[in-house]
């Protein structure tokens, strides 16, 4: 690893265990008070599933000399669990916290939008780790791409529907997983957005044009909320997101090849050893 990824590797060390302690911390802290359902357990289990998601994306489809090697597996896989952590404390913004709603409201609402924002931004990092690169900074630079636009989708959603007010205050739980399936279907689009080999950050921006089904979806979830009755059940709820998540399914297979960069499929060229007599 070269001076820069060691660096990397220790802050993101850092970073993930005081992210994932406060984290467990927090969910510790409120486990004698009752919760509705499982949400506590599902709250826990939540990034592990996250970072298992990152694993098995890092260890199929991220680039070659990744793959074999564990040292760039746990730098990649340690940055993710950064990524989702602060992902969470940034959907705060938009006033659902993880902390105050899903664990001291103990609002089973609130949970599920925080487990689908680490779900989606999972997806997202995931996307950014898929092809050939020269480094770090590039799946950086394309996790941030799709995280911005995830967000932005987001921010829209909030301002056309006002779920926020509907999850902390309503504590509606059918919009919570009509709004959770929105969140987890847009993920993987943009990912896929994101995805593929490097060739330039203007090949990048110009590629993300793929992630077009994720502001249809965006403009969907507003349609049917505007459209449908104020509360709709649980199971329709489910019917809906199930729908979002088809979408999305079906947007990320029959997206275009991912770019490719030749430059990747080359030998590496080593200098030749000299004899020392």
């Amino acid at each position: 690893m070269s001076e820069d990824e060691v660096i990397m590797l220790l802050a993101a060390s850092g970073f993930m265990l005081f992210l994932g302690s406060v984290w467990y911390f927090q969910l510790h802290m409120t486990r004698l008070a009752p919760y509705p359902g499982n949400w506590r357990s599902w709250l826990g289990l939540a990034p592990v599933a996250a970072l298992g998601g990152i694993c098995a994306v890092l260890l199929t489809l991220a680039a070659s000399d990744v793959r074999t090697a564990p040292q760039y597996i746990l730098l990649y896989l340690l940055m993710g669990a950064v990524w989702v952590f602060c992902a969470v404390r940034a959907f705060s913004l938009t006033g659902i916290s993880y902390r105050d709603d899903a664990l001291e409201r103990r609002n089973p609402a609130a949970a599920i939008l925080v487990i689908c924002v680490l779900g989606a931004n999972a997806a997202i990092w995931s996307g950014a780790n898929i092809g050939d690169g020269p480094g770090w900074w590039v799946v950086v630079f394309a996790a941030l791409l799709g995280g911005c636009a995830w967000f932005a989708l987001w921010t829209l959603v909030e301002a056309f529907t006002g779920v926020s007010e509907s999850v902390t205050v309503g504590r509606d739980v059918p919009a919570a997983i009509r709004f959770g399936g929105y969140m987890l279907a847009s993920g993987p689009v943009i990912g896929r957005g994101v995805a593929g080999d490097w060739v330039s950050m203007g090949a990048t921006l110009t590629d993300f044009v793929h992630a077009w089904p994720a502001a249809a979806l965006a403009a969907g979830a507003v349609a049917v909320e505007k459209a449908a009755p104020r509360r709709m059940g649980i199971a329709m709820s489910l019917g809906v997101a199930a729908i979002w998540l088809a979408t999305a399914g079906y947007a990320v297979y029959s997206a275009p090849p991912m770019s490719q960069n030749p430059v990747y499929d080359q030998p590496r060229v080593t200098e030749p050893e000299v004899e020392v007599r």
